[in-house]
C-alpha cells in the first residue's frame, strides 16, 4: 500500500512540474514573441521614414529607365484582344461591384516594358483559389488558342499574380503552352519566386527577405503603379508587373498557337501582354 501511495504521489509531482515547465515555456516563448513583434514595430518606424521612400524610388527610377529603349529585333506583338476577359478598370482580386484593385494606371497600347514593346488592351485573368473561395468569381482555368502563326527565338510575357503567398514558392503557378506546327507542344513554367511574384509588392530592400527581390534569369519588374485598394490596405507597397522571357525551345519550327494556363493553386495568374522575337 505504502509503494502504490509513494508512486502515486511520485506520478502527480512529476504531472504538476511538467504542467508547471509547461506554462512557463508558453510564457517564455510569448515573450519573446512579444519582444520580437515589438522590436519589429520599431525598426518598421524608422524604415518606413529613412530607408524605404528612397530605396522605392530608386527602383521606381530603375523600372522606368527600362521602359525607353526597344532592345528587340524584329519583335511582333501579339494581338490579345480577342483573348481578353478583364479590362485595366477591372478587379478581378476584389470585392463583386468594387473595382478599386484595378490596373488602370496602366497605359493601353504600344509602349516599352523592360526593353520590350508589348501592345495590351486589358489582361487574360485565369482562375485562382483565393478568388474562387473569398471574392466568389469564376474565371477560366487555361484561355487557349491564342494565335502566333510565325517562328521566333524568344517569347516575352508581361505579366503578373494576385494572391501569391512567399509559402508558395517553388511551386509552378502557371505555363506558356507552346503548340507547333508540326503537332508538338511545349510548355514553359511560371515558378512562384522565379518568374512569378504577386503583382502587390514591396520595392524596398530593407527588413525584406531577400527572395522578393530575387528574379530567375530572363525576368524582370517591368512597370509600376498604384491603385486605391493598395493605398487604402498596403499603402507601403506598389503595384508591379513583370516581363518574363523564355527562350523558344524550337525555334525552327513555327508556332501556331499558345495556351496560358493556371495549375489551380491558390494563386490566380494573369497576363497583359505577349511578344515574341
Amino acid at each position: 500500500m505504502k509503494t502504490k501511495t509513494i508512486i502515486a504521489i511520485a506520478v502527480g509531482v512529476i504531472v504538476l512540474f511538467s504542467f508547471g515547465a509547461t506554462v512557463i515555456v508558453k510564457k517564455v516563448i510569448r515573450a519573446r514573441r512579444a519582444t520580437r513583434v515589438a522590436q519589429w514595430q520599431t525598426n518598421e518606424t524608422i524604415w518606413k521614414t529613412n530607408q524605404w521612400p528612397q530605396e522605392r524610388e530608386q527602383e521606381i527610377a530603375r523600372i522606368k529607365s527600362r521602359q525607353l529603349v526597344d532592345e528587340t529585333t524584329n519583335a511582333a506583338t501579339i494581338n490579345l484582344r480577342p483573348y481578353i476577359n478583364a479590362k485595366l478598370t477591372d478587379a478581378p482580386s476584389c470585392w463583386k461591384g468594387n473595382n478599386d484593385n484595378n490596373l488602370s494606371e496602366l497605359p493601353a497600347g504600344r509602349n516599352i516594358y523592360a526593353g520590350v514593346p508589348f501592345d495590351v488592351s486589358g489582361s487574360i485573368q485565369l482562375t485562382g483559389g483565393w478568388l474562387k473561395k473569398h471574392y466568389h468569381k469564376t474565371y477560366p482555368v487555361e484561355v487557349t488558342d491564342i494565335r502566333i502563326d510565325r517562328k521566333c527565338g524568344q517569347l516575352h510575357l508581361l505579366q503578373g499574380n494576385s494572391y501569391l503567398a512567399y509559402t508558395n514558392f517553388g511551386v509552378v503557378v502557371a505555363k506558356l503552352v507552346v503548340h507547333y506546327d508540326d503537332g508538338t507542344f511545349r510548355e514553359l513554367k511560371l515558378v512562384a519566386g522565379q518568374q512569378a511574384f504577386d503583382f502587390w509588392c514591396p520595392l524596398f530592400q530593407t527588413g525584406i527577405p531577400a527572395a522578393f527581390s530575387y528574379t530567375a534569369p530572363g525576368t524582370e519588374r517591368a512597370w509600376t503603379g498604384t491603385n486605391p485598394y493598395i493605398q487604402k490596405w498596403q499603402p507601403v507597397l506598389t503595384l508591379v508587373l513583370y516581363k518574363t522571357t523564355f527562350d523558344n525551345p524550337q525555334p525552327d519550327i513555327q508556332i501556331d498557337t499558345v495556351d496560358f494556363v493556371s495549375t489551380e493553386t491558390i494563386t490566380a495568374p494573369f497576363l497583359v501582354g505577349l511578344t515574341v522575337e
